[in-house]
């Protein structure tokens, strides 16, 4: 297996094009953990203005998280020689926004795939604006086994 040089741009990646993308590069990748960093802009469909600013849509942070793990099984596809595996998100375990983000805010999402049973991966994830917890939780995914 070889490896990629980090950091890989999520269009290089995900099949997914503006403005459904939410994730901009794949910057870490290491056992089962990934990390990406996001910065929305307003051609994104992904926020609603308010008096305090342009927020991002609280169910935006599950996509990221889906995104992220999407960008980490892409990034193992492509170092192993392989075709990217189509997939879905299928359900969401838990999930809280523990705080509202602006769009313009530089965010990184970091997922751990915590349970995987046939086709199907149970992951956590976590986006932060520096130090802040953003939003955390858990999404099911699918994977199709044929590339």
């Amino acid at each position: 297996m070889s490896t990629l040089s980090l950091p890989v741009p999520a269009l290089e990646i995900l099949p997914h094009r503006p403005p459904m993308v939410f994730v901009d590069e794949l910057t870490e990748r290491y056992d089962d953990i990934a990390v990406a960093s996001v910065k929305l802009d307003e051609e994104a469909i992904c926020f609603h203005r308010t008096p305090a600013g342009v927020e991002i849509l609280p169910e935006v942070y599950v996509e990221i998280i889906a995104q992220t793990a999407a960008l980490a099984n892409g990034y193992d596809a492509r170092c192993e020689g392989k075709k990217m595996k189509d997939g879905m998100l299928v359900g969401i375990d838990s999930f809280t926004v523990t705080a509202v983000g602006n769009i313009f805010d530089r965010l990184v999402a970091r997922v751990e795939k915590v349970f995987e049973f046939d086709a199907l991966t149970i992951i956590q994830g976590r986006i932060f604006h520096g130090e802040e917890l953003v939003a955390e939780g858990k999404i099911k995914v699918w994977e199709n086994p044929e590339p």
